[in-house]
């Protein structure tokens, strides 16, 4: 990831614009923001339960925080966003919640070599599509994550890249299991343009599950691209084979998709297509088979106001006979008041079949928040 879109992520997780003015200038080379979100939204379905079990609140949230941004000037650049949100619920008050975000990261960059890091610390309490079904309205949990890849320039044409990721996941909920996992890619790349790298690389992967039986190792080979395909596409995609061997059971494979294009359809309306597939270990251990794809599209009618839109799709098959299908779609409008504050509207839909009926659910969600960053 560039820095420009990790500085791009990291105003997203704090809900703030990025083209503030610094509150403290550190120095030459640093800057400190201060950084504030407030929101008021309506859930109907908070658990993401079924029809017959389902709750509907009203939710009033304050993330107070700041950013240090640091390499104004020379090869070495650093982010790191620290926010509190403070969550209070209008009816299930057993709910509320104050959760610590942290998100850094750093690139340095050379001629020839260009190295980065990311890492985050999450504290999360609302369910997702992983942790429903089992009777608790909230999954708390604790998520750090964490990245670094090297990347070398051998010649005009050829680079390669070695990288380690690591995300670990500890819930406080004895219904779900805790795990760890780390990933190792490694990928050469061969330029067929200026503006375009062929690559092949493979990726090792290993996951602990705190239970019985359930750790596996993932295997993955690839072949893929990346660059500005034409004047108005540019992106990466890889596409492969991944083998999973369990502790317990025979190896299992599975075509392996990752890709991330973006089309610039005008100077102001952009599009991008996400799409992935492999395996995935879920919230009680067990392993899973997932394939989805999420279109988006976001437009600027003009220099305070603009709009985004988002549909994505998730097919997930168990090891067991559970199968789900998951569908979520976004919309949203923003509007800069100044270059310190801003305003959002987000409206989100998430559905949820299954041939479980334990697991199925839809629920709706509306957001009106303000944001602010000095």
């Amino acid at each position: 990831m560039s820095p420009t879109r990790r500085l791009a992520l990291l105003s997203t997780l704090s809900g703030v614009p990025v083209f503030a003015a610094p509150f403290l200038s550190i120095g030459d080379n640093a800057e400190l923001y201060l950084t504030a979100s407030t929101q008021i939204r309506y859930e109907d379905n908070v658990g993401l339960s079924q029809d017959a079990f389902k709750q509907d609140d009203l939710i009033y949230e304050f993330t107070p925080g700041f950013e240090l941004v640091y390499g104004k000037k020379g090869n070495l650049k650093s982010n790191i966003a620290v926010y509190e949100q403070f969550v209070r619920y209008t009816d299930l008050n057993n709910l509320d919640s104050e959760l610590l975000n942290v998100v850094w990261d750093v690139s340095y960059n050379l001629a020839k070599l260009s190295v980065s890091a990311e890492a985050a610390y999450r504290q999360i309490t609302q369910n997702n599509r992983d942790t429903v079904g089992l009777g608790t309205l909230d999954s708390r949990r604790d998520v750090l994550s964490g990245s670094t890849n090297a990347e070398y320039a051998f010649t005009e044409k050829t680079k390669a890249s070695i990288g380690i990721s690591y995300s670990e996941t500890a819930y406080a909920d004895a219904f779900f299991v805790d795990s760890q996992s780390y990933t190792i890619p490694v990928n050469y790349f061969y330029g067929i343009s200026p503006k375009v790298d062929l690559s092949a690389g493979f990726r090792y992967s290993q996951t602990t599950v705190d239970a019985v039986n359930q750790d596996s190792e993932d295997l993955n080979f690839n072949v893929g691209a990346r660059g500005e395909f034409t004047a108005k596409l540019n992106g990466s995609f890889d596409v492969g084979y991944t083998v999973r061997s369990p502790e317990v059971g025979d190896d299992t494979g599975v075509v392996a998709v990752n890709a991330g294009l973006a089309y610039d359809y005008s100077p102001k309306t952009q599009f991008s297509l996400d799409a992935r597939s492999g395996f995935d270990t879920n919230a009680l251990g067990a392993s899973q088979r997932s394939y989805g794809v999420t279109l988006g599209g976001n437009t600027q009618f003009n220099e305070s106001f603009g709009a985004n839109a988002s549909i994505g799709y998730e097919l997930v098959d168990f090891a067991s006979t559970r199968e789900d299908n998951f569908i979520t779609i976004g919309l949203g409008l923003a509007y800069t008041i100044n270059r310190h504050a801003s305003l959002a509207a987000n409206y989100t839909h998430q559905n949820n079949t299954s041939n479980s009926s334990l697991v199925e659910f839809a629920a709706n969600t509306i957001s009106f928040s303000a944001n602010f960053r000095y």
